[in-house]
């Protein structure tokens, strides 16, 4: 279930143009704790800046997630005995490790992307999914990207489907590394077993 951290966030910002350092901290903080989401109110409905409040958040929460030491915690989020946890706590690792641009879940039910979600990689989660439904639900999900795309009928060809839907959105460039997550026997929910490297 994703969680959101919502009300009052940046209250100053109704009246000032700035955030107080005790915001700026209690925002950075509820990234670090692995809330998905942060939410502003009436700093944007009725607050007098609310373009610099929206972008002070955004500012706060990219800087906390760059930090080096951002997503050293994967161990808390972790499934033991769970398959799907181990593949997609090695897709941020690897990701990490080859500097690879994005990761690519595949996911049926949308709890492959969630898993990836959890082990906080530093780079973007590309929910591929052929159903819209579950990419809504993924787009709350931290650090996650829904990508509607076509089936495929083996994995090859959900590879090569989720590249080209990647490229055409701007996500991924050819000759980038992506790290793949996806269950085989193609599309059964439930059977993320697979990780693979690629270059677009």
């Amino acid at each position: 279930v994703p969680v959101i951290t919502a009300t009052e966030m940046l209250e100053s910002m109704v009246t000032s143009n700035r955030p107080t350092r005790a915001e700026t901290s209690d925002v950075a903080n509820a990234i670090w704790d692995g809330t998905d989401a942060v939410m502003l109110s009436q700093e944007t409905s009725v607050g007098a800046h609310p373009v610099e409040a929206l972008r002070a958040m955004a500012r706060i929460c990219l800087s906390t997630q760059r930090h080096p030491a951002f997503g050293r915690e994967r161990q808390i989020w972790r499934e033991p005995g769970q398959v799907g946890s181990a593949i997609a706590h090695a897709a941020a690792t690897s990701a990490d490790e080859i500097g690879a641009r994005v990761i690519i879940a595949f996911t049926e039910s949308g709890t492959t992307a969630l898993r990836c979600s959890k082990a906080r990689p530093h780079v973007p989660v590309i929910a591929a999914s052929p159903h819209p439904d579950v990419l809504r639900k993924t787009a709350l999900y931290a650090g996650v990207i829904p990508l509607l795309v076509s089936p495929g009928k083996d994995t090859d060809q959900m590879v090569s489907n989720a590249t080209e839907a990647a490229l055409r959105s701007g996500l991924v460039r050819t000759g980038d590394r992506v790290v793949v997550v996806a269950g085989v026997p193609v599309g059964r929910p439930g059977q993320t077993n697979l990780l693979k490297v690629e270059i677009v």
